[in-house]
């Protein structure tokens, strides 16, 4: 559990496949990881258009 505490992908792949509580709790691991994934990408992507827009700004 300490090993998927700490995000531990190899252990939370080959235990997702578990048909048990180990295996439930690996795969809410991957829709988390995969949430914050997406979460970066977006963040990601705002910090792009705001540094865009600014600089448009500075320009005018």
């Amino acid at each position: 559990m300490q090993r998927m505490a700490g995000c531990d992908m190899d252990l939370i792949n080959e235990v997702a496949a578990h048909q048990d509580e180990i295996g439930q709790v690996a795969r809410a691991m991957e829709v988390f990881r995969g949430a914050d994934e997406a979460r970066r990408h977006a963040w990601a992507e705002q910090k792009v258009v705001v540094e865009a827009l600014a600089s448009r700004e500075q320009g005018s």
